[in-house]
Formats: structure tokens, C-alpha cells, sequence
């Protein structure tokens, strides 16, 4: 075998040359199908806006296109295999020997058996190896075909690095959406925030598209959403208009959806992937009113429904509004006129229970109220319309206060009989009388120069709901059992201990206090009742005028009944 190794480092080199070539001229075709495929790729994408799928398609064609051409080419130059032996004969055919080569590697080979004459054998490996020596071994073999394709593929990479270079950054992203990312090529008008709807919408409601934009606003000042129905295909538009507030704002509005959509946004030369649009029902929502009527009014006032949405409760009664839903809610909230409160989770209600009245105007209700409730729902869904109603507050009432005399006219130590009456709707703390004296004053010539308001030594206590009569003398007349509503008696009214003259001027005013529990009671005056202190000529004098009109008003009647006069 040494003395044939020129001949086989000849082969040897033969055979990496044309492995080379086959190699070279594979790798070539298959890098040229490669990036052809990309091109196009790449152009489909700019022009057509591919979405997801259509570029997870794209992508599955790129990874057949490099299978193909990876099993076309480069499999096949790599399962070629030359021996020696057919090296030998093309070199033999190249350099114009005849089988000298192939002769002298057999007669070499001491696996085989050997025939024939061993000088013979002998002497064509010795004249072999001698001329195996000065032999060019590559003379013949061409490098055609490796230079043509390498030629096609120096094209190809040139075709393909003039917009590489040209749009860096649209390279950049095509190569992330390539890879199935969201990016989006550079744009003139920039679509930055899509506000609303986002991927889910009310079913049945309005769909309202609005969008920001920065960078350069689209010159016709119009854009549109391409909608398709995904159960029934059918297909609509819905044009945007920039906000007459803010022009980087554009909106749109889809009457009614009813079935789930597809979406995509174009405004000037920017757009959106194909967006789903998942239509989810709104929670129809319950809203009870418990009312807990004050104690003092229990099973004297019941709650009642209006018409509608409608409660009445009374006055200082606690309300605890519980928001009910046929699905899941994250949050609610109550308005309650200008104020607007949030509701608190009770598993799976929420209601408004703070006792605190500065932060719960319904804690206890003092005047009608309208109310609106509006709730998120686990979709982050609002109502199209918070739901409303009116709580009307029904007031209690102040009591009813009565009082009467027969005379006017009174001695200074008298205790005139006085007939009073006070009702409620709910009970009665109290009936007092108040009593205050007006005394004239005498001028030197004994004439009348006004009159003076007489100090009484009680000091009476604040009336909280009427204005109080200067200096009042107050006297506790009743204090019904078990708060009751309706008193009605006589009473004896002392004068004794006022120090009363004759020309003074008693006014007595009853007064009622009605019972509202832990809240304070309101009060209500009888009309005043005025008495003039006199001797007991006068008191003689005031009986015959009385019984001259009792004689005047009895004469009247029997006329009336006879039939005479007017």
C-alpha cells in the first residue's frame, strides 16, 4: 500500500473536492429557497396585514419549504459515497489513461485474491506509483455548477438585504411577527390605546368603538372597524370620527350586537389584528329595600310598596339596600341624590349597612330620596342604565294640640277651668302649659304709657321647634302612660302664686310633645288663650255681657227654626 500513497492522496483530494462542490452547490439552493420563501412571506405581510393564523400558516409553509429543500439537496449530496476504485476510473478518463489506475490498486489489494503472474502485478504497480506522482488529479474537474448557484445565492441575499437595509426596523418586526408577536410595522398615524370595547361587549347593547392615535392624524379624518358576525359571516362596517373635544380621540358606535364578532381596526395606514369580540349577557340585578322602622312606631306604621321601584318608610327609619344578581359581581355602588356610595360583599349580595349617619344618609332617613345602583360584573360589564327607584319618607308628624275656656275674664287669685285636647300619630310625652304676664304701666296723670313683660322666677327651658313666649312660666299638665296618642281632660289652672293685679294680662298657650323613641320629640301650641285680670265687678260684668249673647244667639236659632226673618 506505500507504495501507492501519491495515488491515494490524489483520490483523497479528488474526493473532498467534488463532496466540496456537491456541498456547496446543495447548501446554495437550499439557503436561495430559504430566503425566497421569506421574501415572499414578508411581502404578503406588509400588504395584506396578516393576522395570527395567517402568519401561523406562513410559518408552517417557511418550516415545509426548508424540509423540501433540505431533503432536495443537501440529503442527497449527503448520502453520495466514491471509492477509490471509481475515483481511479474518473481520473483515468480525465488524465487519458486506460486502466492503469484501477489495475494497480487491485493487484495492491491483499484482500483479494491475486491471479496471474506476480512479476506482472509487480511491474504495473511499480510503473503506477512512478507515474501517480506527477499527476493533477483535480485537472478536469470543474467547479461550474458550485459557481452558478453561489452566484444565485449572492442574488438572492442581495434581493434580500436592500429592504433589510432600507426598513431596518420593519425587518425587525417582520421577523417578530414571523415568530407569532403582536408587533406592529412603523406607521405614520399610531393607533396607541383601543379604549373600548376590548374583547367583550354586552349582548344586545351598543358596541362603542373608541380609539387614541398619536403621531400623524389620517387627512380624510375618517376610519373605519370591518366587523363579521362569527355564527352567521355576515359582514359590517362602522366608521370613526374624531371627538369634537379631543381630535386624538376617534369613536364609533354599532347600533345593537347580537351575535359574537370579529374585528378590525384601520385609521390612516395603521391597523389592528383581527380582534374577537365576546358577547357576554348583563346581570339582571334585584334591589330590596330593608326597612327597620324606629321602635316607637312598630306595629303602628308598616312599610308599603309604591308603584314600580317605590318604598315608603318613616321618618329616622333605617334602610339597608341589598343588591342581588343572576351571576357574579365584583362590585356595587349606590347613589343616593349627589352622593355616591360603595356597597359592601355579604357573600353573594352586597349591601349598604354603615350605621354611621354623617356617612349613611340612609341610616336614618330623614327625606325622600331617589337611588341609583350600578354594578361590575365578573366580565368587568356595567349596566347600560343603573337601576333606580325613590324612597319616600313619610314624615311623623308633629302632634295636634287643642285648648278652650268659657271666660276670659278672671280675678287674680282664680284657677280657671280650661278644657285641652292633644293627639299623636305614635304616642305622647307630655301636654304642659305655658304661661307668661303682661302688666301695664300708669303714666303720673293715671294714663296708660304701655305695658312691661313680669319676670316670673321659673325660668322655662328652650322650645326646640316653636319660638319661645318671653319669660314663660312652663307647668307640666300630663304624662300619658305608655305614651299614649290621644289625652283629652279639664284642668284647673292656679293663678295664685303670679302675683297677679287687676289690668294684667295672663297668656296661657298649651303645648304637646309627641314620642319618637331615642330621637327628640317635636312639639306643637294650642292657639293662645288670653285672660284679663279684673275685680269681681268686672267678673259680673264679663257674665252679663256672656249670658246677653247666649239670650242673643238662642233667639237666633228659634228664628231660624220658626222660619223668620233672614
Amino acid at each position: 500500500m506505500s507504495r501507492l500513497t501519491a495515488l491515494h492522496r490524489g483520490l483523497d483530494r479528488v474526493r473532498r473536492f467534488r463532496s466540496m462542490v456537491r456541498m456547496g452547490s446543495a447548501l446554495s439552493m437550499c439557503a436561495c429557497v430559504i430566503l425566497w420563501v421569506l421574501i415572499g412571506a414578508y411581502v404578503l405581510d406588509v400588504s395584506l396585514h396578516m393576522g395570527r393564523l395567517e402568519r401561523s400558516i406562513m410559518f408552517l409553509i417557511f418550516a415545509g419549504a426548508v424540509v423540501w429543500s433540505v431533503r432536495q439537496f443537501v440529503l442527497p449530496a449527503m448520502r453520495v459515497r466514491e471509492d477509490a476504485m471509481q475515483l481511479a476510473l474518473m481520473v483515468e478518463r480525465q488524465q487519458g489513461i486506460h486502466s492503469d489506475l484501477v489495475a494497480a490498486l487491485q493487484f495492491a489489494d491483499s484482500s483479494k485474491s491475486q491471479f496471474g503472474s506476480t512479476d506482472l502485478r509487480e511491474a504495473v504497480i511499480d510503473v503506477t506509483d512512478e507515474v501517480s506522482t506527477g499527476l493533477n488529479y483535480l485537472d478536469g474537474f470543474s467547479r461550474k455548477e458550485l459557481n452558478q448557484r453561489a452566484t444565485m445565492l449572492a442574488v438572492t441575499v442581495f434581493v434580500a438585504l436592500i429592504p433589510l437595509a432600507a426598513y431596518a426596523q420593519h425587518a425587525s418586526v417582520f421577523f417578530q411577527r414571523f415568530l407569532l408577536s403582536n408587533a406592529k410595522y412603523p406607521t405614520a398615524t399610531i393607533i396607541e390605546a383601543i379604549e373600548s370595547p376590548g374583547a367583550k361587549a354586552a349582548y344586545g347593547q351598543p358596541v362603542r368603538f373608541r380609539l387614541k392615535l398619536a403621531g400623524e392624524l389620517p387627512e380624510d379624518k375618517i376610519g373605519r372597524v370591518e366587523l363579521t358576525a362569527l355564527s352567521s359571516g355576515l359582514e359590517t362596517t362602522v366608521e370613526l370620527k374624531p371627538n369634537q373635544n379631543n381630535p386624538f380621540i376617534y369613536e364609533g358606535e354599532l347600533t345593537r350586537a347580537l351575535d359574537d364578532l370579529s374585528y378590525q381596526i384601520f385609521i390612516g395606514d395603521a391597523y389592528t389584528d383581527l380582534t374577537k369580540l365576546e358577547l357576554i349577557p348583563l346581570p339582571v340585578i334585584d334591589v330590596e329595600l330593608k326597612i327597620e322602622i324606629p321602635a316607637y312606631a312598630r306595629g303602628r306604621f308598616k312599610p308599603t310598596l309604591g308603584g314600580g321601584r317605590q318604598r315608603v318608610a318613616l321618618e329616622g327609619s333605617r334602610v339597608v339596600p341589598i343588591v342581588t344578581a343572576d351571576k357574579d359581581l365584583k362590585s356595587a355602588t349606590i347613589k343616593l341624590g349627589e352622593q355616591t356610595l360603595t356597597m359592601r360583599r355579604d357573600g353573594d349580595k352586597f349591601l349598604l349597612d354603615e350605621t354611621d349617619e354623617k356617612k349613611n344618609p340612609l341610616a336614618a332617613v330623614l327625606n325622600t330620596t331617589r337611588y341609583e345602583v350600578q354594578v361590575v360584573d365578573g366580565d368587568d360589564l356595567t349596566l347600560e342604565r343603573p337601576v333606580s327607584g325613590v324612597l319616600q319618607v313619610r314624615a311623623d308628624q308633629p302632634p295636634r294640640m287643642a285648648a278652650a275656656t268659657a271666660s276670659r275674664y278672671v280675678l287674680p287669685n282664680a284657677s280657671p277651668n280650661i278644657r285641652y285636647g292633644a293627639v299623636d300619630d305614635y304616642g305622647l310625652v307630655s301636654v304642659e302649659v305655658v304661661i307668661s304676664v303682661t302688666r301695664q304701666t300708669l303714666e303720673a296723670d293715671g294714663g296708660s304709657s304701655g305695658s312691661e313683660i313680669v319676670t316670673p322666677e321659673v325660668v322655662p327651658k328652650d322650645d326646640e321647634n316653636n319660638s319661645k313666649l318671653p319669660n314663660e312660666i312652663r307647668r307640666l299638665i300630663v304624662k300619658p302612660e305608655n305614651h299614649g296618642r290621644d289625652v283629652h281632660d279639664d284642668v284647673k289652672v292656679s293663678f295664685a302664686d303670679l302675683g297677679l293685679e287687676k289690668g294684667d294680662r295672663v297668656t296661657m298657650t298649651f303645648v304637646a310633645t309627641d314620642y319618637r323613641g331615642t330621637f327628640p320629640g317635636k312639639t306643637t301650641r294650642s292657639e293662645r288663650i288670653v285672660f284679663e285680670v279684673t275685680d269681681l265687678e268686672g267678673v259680673r260684668a264679663a257674665l252679663r255681657e256672656l249670658d246677653a249673647e247666649m239670650d242673643k244667639k238662642l233667639d237666633q236659632i228659634i228664628k231660624a227654626q220658626l222660619g223668620i226673618g233672614n
